[in-house]
């Protein structure tokens, strides 16, 4: 059940990196190519999910890649824009 509320979670930034690699904004069908361009991301995820023993990869560097996508990119957030402009709350969690 996790899996099917994270995947969007997870593929969100590197579908929109595609996407405007591939989709120019004047682009005459810009939303169908777009979709199509979700499509082959999830097939492509789905195929990989169908190779055998393909959980225990994932299993092996599950963790670092949770690090990679949800603790890294706040902390360089952090390190960018200063920790002044966080919000009182965001500034209590932190320290």
């Amino acid at each position: 059940m996790d899996l099917l509320f994270t995947y969007p979670l997870v593929v969100a930034p590197g579908r929109e990196i595609v996407e405007n690699f591939l989709v120019q904004d004047d682009a005459k069908w810009k939303e169908t190519k777009k979709n199509v361009i979700r499509l082959l991301l999830v097939m492509v995820t789905f195929a990989m999910a169908q190779i055998e023993k393909f959980s225990v990869i994932t299993n092996l560097v599950g963790i670092p890649m949770s690090v990679l996508a949800f603790v890294i990119p706040p902390l360089m957030d952090i390190k960018i824009n200063g920790f002044e402009n966080l919000k009182p709350a965001e500034k209590v969690t932190l320290s």
